[in-house]
């Protein structure tokens, strides 16, 4: 019995070993056929570079106004706790943003 648990034990450890080389190949062609980093531009990158897009700012939001309330619903307890404040906006690919005539293949 204890000889058979030693061989199950031995074989777990080789395809352990046959899986963490595979992975390794694996990883080591991804990174070979990965993008040349030589530098240079995209097609579509703006001859200006991007200091022509605008920036949209939003109003920062009244915190004190979300800390009294945050404390309101702690008393409760029916509610989970906040994460994030959901702040309202109409911005589209229509309405905002620059729009860019790219080169042809």
């Amino acid at each position: 019995m204890r000889h058979q648990a030693h061989s199950n034990s031995y074989k777990k450890l080789i395809v352990m070993k046959r899986i963490f080389l595979f992975v390794t190949i694996l990883t080591a062609m991804t990174n070979g056929f990965s993008q040349q980093g030589d530098g240079g531009v995209g097609h579509y990158f703006p001859a200006a570079g991007w200091k022509d897009v605008p920036l949209i700012s939003y109003p920062t939001p009244d915190i004190e106004a979300l800390r009294l309330e945050d404390e309101i619903l702690d008393q409760t307890g029916d509610h989970p706790w906040r994460f994030g404040y959901n702040n309202p906006t109409q911005v589209n690919s229509l309405n905002q943003g620059t729009w860019l005539t790219t080169k042809k293949w």
